[in-house]
């Protein structure tokens, strides 16, 4: 013998396998099945299986895993602001290098071309390019010498973060008088 019941939303079907007696009584324009308690007061059968508060198993779960998800995310983010952090204070490091070894070149007063290399500690390296402009590059063939000459300066600044190499580089123009006997010739 099987009887139905309803509590709230929830459809309530009792069969033998339960093993509940088919001649309990059901309150009063309900269809629920109530039972009584040890001082004499009625309880629905159902109440204790449908209406625990708390949270059950499978909402746990998956809370904690969307919390897992987002805690990496945010963990992530940390780590690449860190990251950003180091690179960012590396860059700033090699243009006051670069700044100090191009205001040492510019004061050097041979105005020569060439290539130079060297290091400024163990982490940071440099190389310097002096090239001489042509301020008159059309007319060759003229008597007319400029009283200056132009050199573009151009200062690599290399360094190792991490596993990739970075270089920055900085560029400008120098001008050098010529002597008096550099203006004859």
């Amino acid at each position: 013998m099987e009887r139905r019941g309803v509590i709230g939303r929830h459809k309530i079907v009792r069969a033998s396998i339960y093993k509940i007696p088919p001649n309990l009584p059901f309150p009063k324009g309900g269809n629920a099945p109530l039972w009584k308690s040890r001082n004499g007061s009625p309880i629905p059968v159902c109440s204790k299986i449908f209406n625990r508060p708390g949270f059950t198993l499978i909402e746990v779960v998956i809370g904690l895993a969307i919390l897992g998800v987002g805690l990496m995310v945010i963990m992530e983010l940390f780590a690449g602001g860190l990251r950003l952090g180091r690179v960012s204070e590396e860059y700033t490091k090699a243009v006051n290098l670069g700044r100090m070894k191009l205001e040492e070149v510019s004061l050097n007063p041979s105005g020569e071309e060439g290539v130079e290399e060297g290091e400024f500690n163990e982490a940071f390296r440099w190389k310097v390019e002096t090239k001489k402009v042509d301020l008159l590059p059309f007319e060759r063939n003229t008597d007319f010498k400029p009283p200056i000459e132009l050199f573009h300066v151009k200062v690599d600044v290399i360094w190792k973060s991490g596993v990739k190499e970075r270089s920055l580089g900085l560029e400008s123009f120098r001008a050098v008088k010529l002597k008096d006997d550099e203006k004859k010739s």
